[in-house]
Parts: C-alpha cells; structure tokens; sequence
C-alpha cells in the first residue's frame, strides 16, 4: 500500500512539473518574442544613426557664407533623363534670417552646360527657408531635367544662393570631379 501511495505521489509530482514546465514554457516563449522585437527596434535605430552620420561624413563639399554644402549622392535617372543631387547644408555661422538659392548649373566632361533654377529644394519643398540654425544639418535636393547625355561624372556644379544680407548680391560655390550613378 506504501509502495502504490508513494508512486501515486511521484505521478502526481511528475505530471505537476510537467503543466508547470509547460507553463514556464510558454512564458519563455513570449519574452523571447518580446526581447527579438526589442532587438529588432534597435537595429532599426543603429542604422537610422548611422545614415545620419554617413551624410556628414561627404567629401564633396563647399562653403558659400558659414553655410557648408555637402553632396552625398548624385543619381541619374535614364527613363527621365534627369539628374538629383542631394546632400546636406548646415550653419557654421550666426542663426540666419533666410537662405534662398537663385541657381544651380553643371557642366559634364563634353562642355554641356545644364540649369536648374526653381528645382532646388532646401527643405520643405521650397527654394528658400527661413531661420537656419547653427550645427544643424538640413537635407538639400537638385533637380537638372533634360539631360541629353549619361555624364559618368559632373565635371562642375556650381550653386549660387543669394546673400543673407538681402542686398541681391549672389555668392557661389563649385563641386568638382562628382560621380553619377545611373540607373
């Protein structure tokens, strides 16, 4: 009688450990789950710094009155004959009252001349933006439509701004030797 108690007790004790393993299981389970998503979030976040350090890291660079133009990708589309030139601008000077951009122009290897004046966007959509901040870096894009030949490089870009005193005066600043990448 002793010896079927005590194998009803270790059954019981078996079968106990079992439903609690089962449960401790499935608790495992979602915070694996849980954590894997946790993970997932930070390598989003990784990588989001690290474009955003990669865009102040450009070599093709100028300045035009404390504000540094940086290029970080030059695309040419085939389909549209076109070319965007984008990259980052920020203030190394005092807070501005406005930047407005008057023109950009390129010219290839072969002597062709391209202009781009209301398809220049220095954030927002628009040609001008007001009140730029100091150490701040702002996103720029350039469009040049029309593009009769697939240039492997810009031999120049100019970009010519109007100055921040609002006297009309225009400054300039030139990119040489730019890669395109077609596609």
């Amino acid at each position: 009688m002793n010896y079927i108690k005590n194998i009803l007790i270790l059954l019981f004790i078996c079968k106990f450990s079992n439903v609690q393993s089962q449960i401790d299981c499935q608790k495992l389970k979602e915070t694996i789950t849980i954590k894997n998503q946790q993970i997932d979030n930070l390598n989003n976040e990784v990588n989001y710094y690290k474009e955003a350090l990669s865009l102040t890291k450009s070599v093709v660079q100028t300045e035009i009155e404390n504000i540094k133009f940086q290029i970080n990708s030059v695309v040419g589309n085939r389909q549209d004959k076109s070319i965007e030139v984008e990259g980052i601008y920020t203030n190394q000077g005092d807070i501005l009252k406005a930047l407005q951009a008057e023109r950009a122009t390129i010219i290839d290897p072969k002597g062709n001349l391209y202009t781009s004046v209301y398809e220049i966007n220095l954030g927002g959509g628009s040609i001008r933006v007001e009140n730029i901040y100091t150490n701040v870096p702002m996103k720029f894009k350039i469009f040049f439509r029309n593009i009769e030949e697939e240039t492997p490089v810009i031999r120049v870009l100019t970009l010519a701004m109007f100055s921040k005193d609002d006297s009309g005066k225009i400054n300039s600043g030139k990119f040489e030797n730019i890669n395109v990448t077609w596609k």
